[in-house]
């Protein structure tokens, strides 16, 4: 499937053990949920992170099935 190509892609950059840990990283509605459960654990702010700066389509999924879905 496209979309877990993509994931995969993107992921395999987290190379540190914190990172593979700690991000947060899949489909938008995995991610969304995700930042869901954070806020309602009384966070108050999450960090995004794009490793590869010229990787618009990324920029641009964020924008259009993400943010739009955060609180």
């Amino acid at each position: 499937m496209q979309a877990h190509a993509e994931t995969d892609r993107r992921s395999s950059v987290a190379t540190s053990a914190f990172l593979r840990e700690a991000a947060v990283v899949g489909i938008p509605d995995t991610v969304v949920q995700h930042i869901h459960r954070l806020a309602q654990g009384s966070a108050d702010t999450v960090y995004l992170h794009l490793y590869d700066a010229g990787d618009l389509a990324h920029l641009l999924l964020l924008g259009a099935e993400e943010l739009p879905h955060l609180p």
